[in-house]
């Protein structure tokens, strides 16, 4: 796996990455991770005893993603690469500076090469345009290419600008290890801090986890908390996540609870990643997802074994993942969204739902096509 995107960082594609490397180990193939160091990490660490991931010094640009670094990435990248025995190399997003500084060396090496595209990406702006060209380099010769959906891979083609769909593209879904979010976490210091903070009434919580950035829709979900709880003072919103427009969501926090003079909107911030069991499994009646565009959502997949009641807009390969009657699916619209809420609030009686999600077996049916193993 060579990529940026990978902890310390946490994400989709991060939890993708980690999550997949896990499935192959179980399999017995000899997996190692090559990604960018950081202050606290670098050089040579092992996840669970077993995955082996090299944290190499090179600087981030943006987003995440490395300067090209040719003559100080490809020596590097040799070395592990030939002193491993590596037979595959497998690349993840397009923002990735590791795979387009990389790949073509790769390929001289005789290594076999597979890109996993995780992103939608329009085709009509200066800089989608930019790093499409990029990428339609970059792709021309590997082996294989891996979409998480099918608006994915209709998106992708078109970033090719390729007329048909080519042989070696698949389409492998994200995977949910719903075992981590199939206990009782109501004695979680999360779950205890949080109660304290909305006290014993009756009430529902809307949870949402997501960057507050605006590709994530955190405009619409301004406008939502105040018709939310302009409308409804039994339900209160708890958010985890950060990014650059926090600020926005954080302003209408602090204006809510001094109104109420109490806690109505409860703003964690980013959590880590172990923590997203918890705050799923008992902190959340009706999740919701703002996102303006989006190829897969994963957090969709957690918060449906959680036990949550799901309202989510209805963009990319978002209509992919439940039947409709599992999924309150609305436009990205404040108007819509708040009737999917209102239809929601209804639907589970203003009252709590159980968690975690006693699973029936179109619910087993519905989770076993999103299992890891499946991709690996």
């Amino acid at each position: 796996m060579v990529t940026e995107f990978f902890y310390p960082r946490c994400g989709g594609v991060e939890m993708h990455v980690f999550s997949i490397s896990q499935a192959l180990l179980k399999q017995g193939c000899h997996v190692i991770v090559i990604t960018r160091g950081d202050e606290h990490h670098q050089g040579i660490e092992y996840f669970n005893k077993q995955l082996k991931v090299y944290y190499l010094p090179l600087e981030e640009m943006a987003l995440g993603s490395i300067y090209p670094y040719c003559f100080l990435l490809i020596p590097f990248l040799r070395h592990i690469l030939i002193s491993e025995q590596i037979q595959v190399v497998h690349y993840h997003q397009y923002t990735s500076g590791m795979f387009h500084t990389s790949v073509r060396e790769v390929e001289l090496l005789g290594i076999r090469t597979v890109y996993t595209d995780h992103s939608l990406m329009n085709t009509n702006q200066l800089d989608g345009i930019a790093i499409n060209k990029v990428l339609q380099c970059s792709c021309s010769n590997v082996n294989a290419l891996i979409c998480v959906s099918k608006a994915d891979r209709s998106n992708l083609c078109e970033r090719l600008e390729v007329s048909s769909i080519p042989h070696n593209l698949y389409v492998l879904p994200n995977g949910v290890n719903a075992k981590d979010f199939q206990h009782d976490f109501s004695n979680h210091p999360l779950s205890i801090r949080i109660r304290n903070q909305f006290g014993n009434g009756q009430y529902v919580t809307i949870a949402v986890l997501s960057r507050l950035v605006y590709r994530k829709g955190v405009f619409l979900l301004k406008e939502l908390i105040d018709r939310v709880l302009s409308n409804y003072d039994s339900v209160n919103y708890v958010i985890a996540g950060g990014g650059k427009q926090e600020c926005i969501i954080r302003e209408r926090a602090d204006y809510w609870n001094a109104v109420c003079k109490q806690t109505r909107v409860f703003l964690l911030g980013t959590i880590e990643h172990d923590l997203v069991a918890p705050f799923l499994v008992s902190c959340g009646d009706i999740f919701l997802s703002c996102s303006l565009t989006e190829s897969f959502n994963i957090t969709l997949l957690e918060a449906f074994v959680s036990g949550c009641k799901l309202v989510s807009t209805n963009v990319g390969g978002v209509p992919e993942l439940f039947p409709s009657n599992c999924i309150t699916l609305k436009s990205p619209t404040v108007n819509s969204l708040f009737e999917g809420i209102q239809e929601a609030l209804v639907e589970i009686d203003f009252k709590h739902v159980a968690h975690p999600r006693v699973l029936d077996e179109v619910d087993k049916a519905i989770l076993d096509s999103f299992e890891y193993n499946r991709p690996c």
